[in-house]
This record gives C-alpha cells, structure tokens and sequence, in this order.
C-alpha cells in the first residue's frame, strides 16, 4: 500500500547554498578559535603538563625495569607487570586532560557508568597507543631487555618470556576478563542495596571496596592491553603464514614474468597511492579524530552528550524515514521520540561501550568542515618531535656520531613529551569548542573557562 505524502506536515527550508567564501570564513572562525584556546591553556598549564608528561615518561622506564626483575622468578608475573606499562600512559594522558578540564559535577555517578567509561577510554586509547607504535615498541624493548640478561646470566630466555600467542597469555587475558566481570558486578550490587537502604556500610568496607575497584580497573587494563597485542600478533602470524604460501609464491611469480610493462606499472603504482592514501587517512584523520572521541569521552559523558547524540541521531533517521513510503514502516521511523528513546539505549553511559559510541557520535554530529580543521591542527602539532631533534642537531653540531647513543633516548623523551603536551592541550580545546557548539556546559575549569566567553 502506498501512503500519500501529508499535506499538513512541514516543508523544511531549503538550507542556505556554502560558496567558497563562507567556508574559508568558517575554517578560519574554527581554526582561530581552537588555536587561540590551546595558546591559553599552554600559557596557563604548560609547566604542569610537562611535568606530569615527564613523570609518566620516568614510570613508564621504571615499570619496564620492574617487569623484567620479576621475569627472572615468574614469567607470567613479569607479564603482569609489563600490562602497567600502557596503563602508566594511560593515566598520564588522563592525568594532563583531568589538569585543564573538569571530570566532575554535582551528580552521583553509578559504578556502571565509571566502569563503562573508563572502558571505553582505555580501549580507545590503547587502540590508538598501538596505532603509533608505541605498544610494540613497548613489548620489543622488554622482550630485548629480558632476553640479554637471561643471555649474560646464561640462562633459558624463553622461561622468562612466553610467546605472545601461547595458552599463558589467552589464559590471563581470560582470568582477567572474568576478574573484571564478577568486580563489577559486586559493585553494582552493592551500589543498588545501598540506594534501597538495605546495606549498611560497616568497618572496613571503605577500604575493601576501594581495593576491589583497583583490582576491577587493573583487570580491565590487562585483558584489554594483552588482547591488543594478541590480535596484533595473531594478524602478523597470519600474514607471514600467507606469503609462505606456495599458491602465493606462484601467483607473484607468475605476475613478476608477464612482459606488460604498462599493466604491471600501472598496477603497481595503484597500489603504492593506494597504501599512501591509507597512511595518510589514518595518520591525518582517524587518529586525530579518535583523540577528540577520547577527550569526549572523558569531559562529555557527564554533561549530557550521550542525549545529544541520541536526539541528533534520531532527527537524522527521522529526515530519512520520512523517504520510506512504507505505511507500517513510516510512522516508526519518523517517530522522532521513539528513536530517541531507542537512540539513548545505545550511547547510555551504563551501558558497555555506551561511553564511546556516544563520544564518536557526539564528534561525527560537528560535522566535516570542524573535524577537518582539527585533524588539520592536530598532524601539524604531531611533527612536534621534528622540531625537536633538528633543534638537538642545531645545538649540538659537534657531537660526535657514537655520542648519540647516550644522547638519543633523550632528546626522544623529550620530542615524545612536546608531542604529548601540544597534541593533548589541542584536544582539551577541540572539546571544548566542541561541547559549547552543541549547547553543552563548559568542560574547562572556570577559571580558563571564563576567559573563553
């Protein structure tokens, strides 16, 4: 059955034409202002960014050190060590945008909802931590460290560090998992029982509890992090067992000896524009707009971003609906209350994943052209540690070339730690700009805040 359009239901206007000018005007508008809230932060917090940036960094070397001295009685305890590494980044990223914005305000939290959220940014972060190669920089730096001292103390390197894709490391990703499952549901329970007024705190539990939301957190950092670097070997095993396929070896083989020298250039050169374009998407806008999702993630989910992006969500599926000519499909999907409701199920901050759905959300409602402008920013602030090591080459001209192995693991904490507080107080004022387009209350502590208005 056909359904006739409605007479009585709104005409939108048609939306004013974007020339070139009134988008040069906008990416300017955007551009100054998140350039200009950055400056602010970075004059206001720099000094403490670079601390904390340098504490992590001290950690970070100090874990490494830690995992290895446990590896010599217990393999998978130096495992369980090495698991902190990621998440002494973790925290320190966390640790510089908590500096310049505010995670808090008046209302309760459930145990849920900071469990989800503190899920969600973990696994963005970690996703993005091995994106740039830092978590198998990681692994392969504690992998070296421990395999050339059970080598000078001449014993077995393989008993001290057990291979990525083995039963050890599945079977403590699952006993984390598990760990993590029956924590948070412990805390939830106990959380109901004392909305309802059936669970009287009694002597003592403060402090268990707090141990049992370290152990949840801890729990969720190791299985999260080792899964990572399990899929990511899993992928490299996969892709070495292909090339040593002999149907493979004949297909290039064959492909090598055909005499098209057109075809085989032309193929070949689709090919290598094709890996490029992939970096440079990846590099220039996956990963700037996944830090944004992840400073979301951390400011918005408790000031209402999760129903913004439902009732975004649900005008968008409304305007399309309303194409579907279908009778007993129309009036459901152009139920703009309705979708919201089923929208808000989705991005909750309880839910699992809520937390990031709603955050990518959230980024995806600014549009294009806003986006755009950040990820221009943020690869442009990525290059910091460029800057760096030519400065290291203009001050230090005369060093000589074996100088430089005592030299570099400085300059290049020091690149990563310029890198980490550019890029962070960046996305500190993307979400910012963000949050406040939207409608949304401030994520900046008042006193810069109040600056910006």
């Amino acid at each position: 059955m056909i359904v006739p359009p409605r007479p009585e239901a709104p005409v939108a206007a048609p939306a004013p034409p974007i020339t070139a000018a009134v988008a040069v005007r906008a990416i300017g508008r955007e551009a100054r202002d998140l350039l200009v809230l950055t400056a602010r932060l970075l004059g206001r917090y720099w000094l403490v960014l670079i601390g904390i940036a340098s504490v992590g960094a001290a950690a970070a070397y100090w874990i490494q050190s830690l995992a290895v001295i446990v590896s010599r009685t217990s393999a998978i305890g130096g495992v369980l060590v090495f698991a902190l590494i990621p998440g002494a980044a973790f925290v320190t990223a966390v640790g510089m945008l908590v500096l310049m914005g505010r995670l808090t305000d008046s209302t309760r939290r459930s145990a849920a909802a900071a469990l989800s959220t503190f899920a969600s940014a973990l696994l963005l972060f970690l996703v993005l931590y091995e994106q740039n190669g830092q978590l198998t920089e990681d692994t392969r730096s504690y992998y070296y460290e421990t395999t050339m001292e059970a080598i000078f103390a001449e014993e077995d390197s393989s008993a001290r560090i057990p291979l990525t894709i083995s039963f050890s490391i599945a079977a403590i990703i699952v006993t984390a998992l598990i760990v993590r499952s029956i924590g948070a549901s412990v805390l939830e329970r106990r959380e109901r029982r004392e909305d309802e007024g059936t669970h009287a705190p009694g002597r003592g539990r403060g402090l268990g509890i707090g141990v049992l939301r370290v152990l949840v957190s801890y729990s969720e950092l190791v299985w999260v992090a080792l899964s990572i670097t399990l899929v990511v070997a899993v992928g490299n095993a996969l892709g070495d067992w292909w090339d040593s396929r002999l149907a493979v070896h004949a297909v290039s083989d064959a492909w090598a000896s055909l005499r098209w020298p057109d075809v085989t250039g032309l193929v070949g050169a689709g090919g290598r524009f094709l890996g490029v374009a992939g970096s440079i998407v990846i590099a220039g806008i996956v990963v700037p707009t996944a830090w944004l999702a992840l400073g979301t993630i951390l400011y918005g989910t408790r000031r209402g971003a999760s129903s913004v992006v439902a009732l975004r969500a649900a005008e968008t599926t409304a305007s399309l609906g309303s194409r579907v000519k279908i009778a007993r499909a129309s009036d459901q999907l152009t139920d703009v209350a309705r979708l919201q409701r089923s929208w808000s199920s989705l991005v909750r901050p309880t839910s699992r994943w809520g937390p990031l759905g709603g955050a990518v959300g959230l980024v995806l409602v600014r549009g294009w052209l806003p986006i755009g402008v950040f990820c221009v920013l943020f690869t442009i602030l990525a290059q910091a540690d460029y800057a760096v090591w030519w400065l290291a080459d203009l001050v230090l001209p005369t060093v000589a070339a074996t100088d430089w192995t005592a030299i570099y693991p400085l300059v290049a904490a020091v690149g990563l730690i310029a890198v980490q507080v550019l890029t962070l107080a960046l996305v500190a004022a993307g979400t910012e700009v963000t949050m406040r387009r939207l409608g949304m209350p401030s994520v900046l502590r008042p006193t810069q805040a109040s600056k910006d208005q």
